[in-house]
């Protein structure tokens, strides 16, 4: 039976889960356009991958977009937006979730974080690409520590096919997957496993073959070159400074805070790790001019769940720190 305190939780998570289906209503009230050109696109080409099957398979407008958007699309892009809405939303819920088996003390704070990166705020009723992928990110996170290591490796296998941030959560949940007992005992028995991340790029190559009758039209349809800085360069500490857009000025704080807890504990150090890596290689990109890098901060929405859950954890972090007084209004723990 759920104790007082589990129930007061609950009760609070349903109730920003109802906040933010609520934002993004008055986001579409409020403004009808989309919140960058690519959003409209990626609408078009989901809305017309019915007649043009070729978009079911497309590396600009990914495949698990068109997937996911393509029946909604058919009613109009207001529908459209609300089924994004709901994506949104479903992340936000994932997240929560994984706070509660992780055992977060109030886990429920994770939906104010995920919701008020500022962000992913922006995109919140959008149909662009960075919400779908943190909302499949939170669903592998999910699976992962609710046990269901396999499943969570084959969700993560189709990341790439929503946004090209992919390969990094790929590669860290590869290593993860190499060294953690709980995909087996020996190395030996966990390498074969790692296979599990081919699934999603395997399905794409199959489609590929089937729609367009070339296996290979992932590469020969590659809309970025590695060099050339079409939209410019940025210094090396250009996302750092962007960091206030990315969490948001008021909740950047906890978040950096959390980061290091959740780095320390091995059961939670790939939520980190793949923002992290996905930090330093967008840092890389944007520095040197490749791969069509345009230093935007929305890159970084892709990855809300991790830093919903450590804004989560820094928050709780901090409240320890507070004087006695605020800490009675603000009692926290990081982890149980």
């Amino acid at each position: 039976m759920a104790s007082a305190e589990e129930k007061s939780g609950t009760r609070a998570a349903l109730g920003w889960l109802v906040a933010c289906v609520a934002t993004g209503g008055l986001l579409m009230w409020w403004h009808h356009d989309s919140y960058q050109q690519d959003g409209g696109n990626h609408y078009l080409m989901a809305r017309t991958a019915w007649r043009h099957p070729e978009f079911f398979i497309s590396v600009w407008q990914r495949p698990l977009c068109s997937v996911v958007f393509a029946v909604p699309a058919l009613a109009g892009y207001t529908a459209a937006r609300f089924w994004a809405v709901l994506v949104s939303t479903l992340g936000a819920a994932l997240t929560w979730r994984t706070a509660l088996k992780l055992g977060v003390r109030d886990a429920w704070r994770v939906i104010p974080f995920y919701l008020l990166q500022l962000a992913l705020f922006e995109m919140w009723a959008d149909t662009m690409t960075e919400p779908l992928f943190a909302t499949v990110l939170a669903a592998a996170m999910l699976a992962h520590v609710s046990g269901r290591v396999m499943l969570g490796a084959v969700l993560v296998s189709f990341l790439p096919g929503a946004r090209p941030e992919g390969p990094f959560v790929i590669a860290v949940w590869g290593v993860m997957m190499l060294v953690s007992p709980a995909f087996g005992a020996t190395l030996l028995q966990r390498l074969p496993k790692t296979l599990a991340l081919g699934t999603g790029m395997a399905v794409w190559v199959l489609a590929s073959a089937l729609i367009a009758g070339d296996p290979l039209f992932i590469l020969h349809h590659w809309p970025w070159s590695p060099t050339g800085a079409v939209y410019g360069t940025g210094t090396p500490w250009a996302y750092v400074s962007k960091l206030p857009e990315i969490c948001g000025p008021v909740l950047m704080t906890p978040v950096l805070v959390g980061l290091w807890p959740l780095l320390r504990r091995a059961q939670t150090r790939f939520i980190p790790s793949v923002f992290l890596l996905t930090f330093v290689v967008h840092t890389l990109l944007w520095t040197f001019g490749l791969f069509g890098s345009a230093g935007y901060a929305r890159y970084f929405s892709s990855f809300a769940p991790a830093l919903a859950l450590s804004g989560a954890v820094g928050w709780n972090l901090l409240a320890q720190r507070l004087p006695s007084r605020l800490a009675r209004v603000e009692p926290g723990v990081v982890l149980d």
